[in-house]
């Protein structure tokens, strides 16, 4: 009789504390770490958010290999992040993801699951916390889609621009960008150099410039100085500065042919 109420005051505690976590929205889960990722429980809230009832989920989707059939890639995604947790010192798996809808479509959900360390038929458990980064996911692609747009517009600008403008990564030298003017310059053509070092196109140099003046560079201000290049034997009014682009610490430089129209015209500009 005891053994009844002890068991049945569990059975009150675990419903109450599953309803406490559909209360606030979470879906969690509990997967056997075996080939099929084998579900062994989920709370409400975690098959209500794949549009399936309870039953339903629990009828067609014994383990979650089988929730993602047709979408194997998907399912490899999650099972490698298991596999690699698996080794690690936390334990902690980590992945974003796409999660099949019933209804047609796809929702982005990140998956955090710690390895429990509890055994069953074999193989370890893990508890998983599924979370819908939809709206995450939609202006990530909204902003990507944004900063393309301006560095096409600002490609575009430079390319446009009289004098020479070239961008390189500040720890590699490796050539990002050159305008159209300074591929003239350099007789030579953006695909054919992009992705060069900047010292072999611009200097002919082997090896980094010894009067590279990358150090003293910044994000706020211009430097400004000029130069007499030999390889091209010429002297050029020089305006460089650090930017970011596409994710890369970088140089961009500026310069005017110093017997240009064009350095002229700056030049009478900044006497006055």
């Amino acid at each position: 009789m005891k053994q009844q109420e002890d068991r049945s005051t569990e059975l009150n505690a675990g419903m109450g504390y599953n309803a406490l976590i559909d209360s606030v929205g979470i879906n969690v889960c509990k997967l056997l770490l075996d080939d099929e990722l084998t579900i062994l429980w989920g709370n409400d809230n975690f098959y209500i958010s794949s549009g399936f009832t309870k039953a339903e989920y629990q009828t067609l989707f014994p383990s979650i290999k089988a929730y993602y059939a047709g979408h194997g890639e998907e399912f490899h995604k999650i099972k490698n992040a298991f596999a690699a947790a698996s080794k690690k010192a936390g334990r902690r798996a980590k992945v974003d993801c796409r999660r099949p809808l019933k209804n047609a479509g796809c929702a982005w959900i990140n998956i955090d699951a710690v390895i429990t360390g509890e055994v069953v038929d074999g193989s370890e458990v893990a508890l998983a916390v599924y979370s819908d980064i939809s709206d995450l996911t939609r202006l990530k692609a909204e902003r990507d889609q944004l900063l393309e747009e301006k560095t096409r517009y600002f490609e575009w600008m430079m390319d446009e621009y009289v004098g020479n403008i070239y961008i390189s990564d500040l720890e590699t030298y490796e050539l990002l960008f050159l305008n159209k003017t300074a591929a003239a310059t350099l007789h030579t053509t953006k695909a054919e150099v992009t992705g060069k070092k900047c010292y072999e196109v611009i200097q002919g140099r082997t090896s980094p410039c010894p009067f590279c003046n990358n150090a003293l560079l910044t994000e706020d201000d211009v430097y400004a100085w000029e130069f007499d290049n030999p390889n091209l034997e010429k002297t050029f009014m020089i305006r460089d500065r650090i930017i970011n682009w596409q994710g890369r610490r970088s140089r961009i430089e500026l310069s005017h042919d110093m017997l240009s129209a064009e350095y002229k015209l700056a030049k009478n500009a900044h006497v006055r």
